[in-house]
């Protein structure tokens, strides 16, 4: 799998001041201090491809989600609506056809989906893949 670490630092350069990683989302207890904050979650990879004389090498696609976490906007606050709307556009205008150093394409959108909500947070991810390479020499 590719490293997690440059997701993770391109979200930083938008601005994020959390962001973190599958380990540190994992171990919520409750919603981070500073909202919102992003998590990079990688979920599945896929292999396609078939060994070739004296080689090996597969594409792979890697799915991860970012997710996102964010305070629920007071009924009374102008656009309450609009602010997760607003947090998934800034996490695709960053990642969207944005390439990995080690990945053969950018990143492309996969779908998104409510994680959960309460009164006080919700939580969103948004799915997004990526392909690289594993070659071997037989």
């Amino acid at each position: 799998m590719i490293a997690i670490q440059p997701f993770v630092d391109q979200l930083k350069a938008a601005g994020y001041g959390r962001v973190e990683g599958l380990f540190e989302f994992a171990q919520l207890k409750a919603a981070p201090r500073n909202l919102p904050a992003v998590f990079v979650v990688p979920e599945r990879i896929a292999a396609s491809g078939a060994p070739r004389v004296g080689a090996y090498d597969q594409k792979i696609t890697l799915l991860f989600s970012v997710v996102i976490v964010m305070g629920a906007p007071g009924r009374d606050q102008a656009g309450a609506s609009e602010q997760l709307a607003i947090e998934v556009r800034r996490v695709t205008d960053c990642l969207f056809g944005w390439r990995h150093p080690q990945s053969d394409s950018g990143c492309m959108i996969a779908g998104g989906r409510l994680l959960d909500l309460d009164a006080a947070t919700i939580s969103w991810a948004l799915d997004f893949t990526t392909t690289y390479r594993e070659r071997k020499v037989a």
